[in-house]
């Protein structure tokens, strides 16, 4: 067995009428859910009795409903299940700094997060727009038992809701279109312990020295296409083991003697716990490499 819990807490400033009346919606749902005096006896007229014991301002905010009976249907209108009309979260109100407001500071570890939310809706309009969050957790380890979310109330609208759906309305979202990818075409013929960027399809130029840990290289292109790596440390010593990797901008055409400029990389950078023994974003356009040709295996190791 598990409980479940959903934590508030939050404060509200709202003017004094509104928070006479939101506290009074809190004691009209205790008292319904307890049972009013005289409710099993004698049913509607003890609630139409209770009702009438209620304050004008909650008269106007929750006025009786045509073709209800009930006088409190316009305000059980607040939950999803009328049935159980229960806020489930504490209420204490206190003087806001200016004096001219209230802080209403409402917390709970079981609260009705919609209810709360419809209920500020209704009420608390001079605080409008106004958002809270709560949290989700279980007792037990459970799939999905940890998680929370937010509601953002307008005087029209309720906005947000759980990370769960908010998270798989983010995830239906996302185009299906294949992500772009840089080439990654494989070299056989040169060997070495550095990385040289070649302006065009030139040899190898501006050498960097390998670092001798893992490290990461990442580059991102004029086009925007980016890559990363990742290369761990070859056995215990020496730089990462890794047989001649060329990367460059997908679709580039080297240019004849009065051809436009290759695209370049944007950012092409290494870094090794931290440091950037390279990074291409300090250089001017005209240094950035336009093809990095990562050389990773040693002359005197064994292929």
């Amino acid at each position: 067995m598990a409980d479940y819990f959903t934590s508030i807490a939050f404060e509200i400033a709202v003017s004094a009428a509104e928070a006479d009346l939101l506290s009074e919606c809190f004691e009209v749902s205790h008292t319904i859910v307890c049972g009013f005096p005289g409710r099993e006896e004698d049913g509607l007229d003890a609630a139409k009795g209770y009702y009438a014991e209620c304050s004008d301002a909650f008269h106007a905010a929750f006025p009786p409903l045509a073709q209800e009976e009930d006088p409190f249907a316009g305000f059980l209108q607040i939950w999803t299940d009328p049935d159980f009309p229960t806020f489930d979260a504490d209420l204490s109100i206190e003087d806001d700094a200016d004096g001219m407001r209230k802080r209403v500071f409402i917390h709970g570890d079981c609260a009705d997060v919609a209810a709360i939310a419809s209920g500020i809706q209704a009420i608390c309009l001079s605080a409008l727009p106004f958002g809270f969050e709560w949290s989700t957790s279980c007792s037990r380890a459970r799939p999905g038992s940890r998680g929370g979310g937010y509601f953002v109330i307008t005087p029209t609208e309720i906005l947000g809701g759980g990370t769960e759906w908010l998270m798989s309305e983010a995830l239906k979202a996302l185009p299906n279109e294949p992500a772009k990818t840089l080439g990654l075409p494989i070299m056989t013929s040169a060997s070495a312990a550095s990385m040289g960027f070649a302006p065009f399809n030139d040899v190898p130029t501006l050498p960097i020295d390998i670092p001798d840990g893992g490290f990461t290289v990442s580059a991102k292109s004029s086009e925007g296409l980016r890559v990363t790596f990742y290369f761990g440390p070859y056995r215990t010593d020496g730089p990462p083991r890794f047989v001649d990797i060329q990367y460059h901008d997908a679709g580039m055409t080297v240019p004849d003697g009065g051809g436009a400029p290759a695209p370049v990389f944007d950012m092409l950078t290494i870094a090794e716990k931290g440091r950037h023994p390279y990074d291409s974003r300090k250089s001017a356009i005209s240094d950035k490499p336009s093809i990095a040709v990562l050389l990773l295996d040693r002359p005197d190791d064994p292929a």
